[in-house]
């Protein structure tokens, strides 16, 4: 309940970031984990001089743990500047625009609309940084940059249950689904259901 809607400082932003993993760690245990100390460290250009801010949620000396690599950062740009944040060449990922005016990579218009996605292209392995040039004026800019080991696995995500489940196949992911709408109907009678793991039977007693 935020007391006062009018009031900035009392909203809290939240980033649902949904991601794979190989099919080995795809079906071990599911885990809940949280760091309340992220870390924040200078946005610094080519020069040296600080251009903003990085918070780092995951990566970056974040305590959480991950199957695969995986970076992601909330950024604050200051106007007028250009910052190059380090991208392993190997790589995948993609910047969401969240505030203010960038331009992004080698792309030719500057974003001003929210939750407009870059999609960094290194498909070949050759890009190194993502480079955000940030126009004069008052104002900074935020992005969310999300980078992470490619797992080279097929997967499909699909809706269900006031949620989702990730699979491996478009056939898998109905199965589970069909399995957690009938769970989430019926209940279960012992244990617990893992949608990630395997499944106990509706018949269990």
């Amino acid at each position: 309940v935020v007391p006062d809607p009018s009031d900035p400082g009392q909203h809290v932003s939240l980033f649902q970031l949904w991601i794979s993993v190989k099919e080995e760690d795809r079906i071990k245990p599911a885990a809940v984990q949280y760091d309340t100390d992220l870390p924040t460290v200078d946005a610094k250009d080519a020069e040296g001089n600080v251009v903003g801010t990085i918070l780092y949620y995951v990566g970056g000396g974040v305590s959480i743990q991950t199957p695969h690599p995986v970076t992601v950062a909330f950024i604050t740009q200051e106007p007028g500047t250009v910052l190059k944040f380090p991208i392993d060449p190997t790589h995948g990922g993609f910047a969401v625009h969240i505030k203010g005016a960038a331009k992004y990579g080698d792309t030719m218009t500057e974003t001003t609309q929210v939750n407009v996605v870059h999609e960094l292209a290194n498909a070949d392995g050759l890009e190194t940084h993502l480079e955000v040039t940030t126009p004069d004026g008052d104002s900074p800019a935020n992005y969310l940059v999300c980078v992470g080991e490619k797992i080279g696995e097929p997967w499909f995500k699909k809706l269900v249950a006031n949620g989702a489940v990730i699979a491996k196949s478009a056939e898998e992911a109905r199965e589970i689904a069909s399995r957690v709408e009938g769970y989430s109907k019926n209940g279960l009678p012992k244990g617990n259901f893992a949608p990630f793991g395997v499944a106990p039977s509706l018949n269990q007693e």
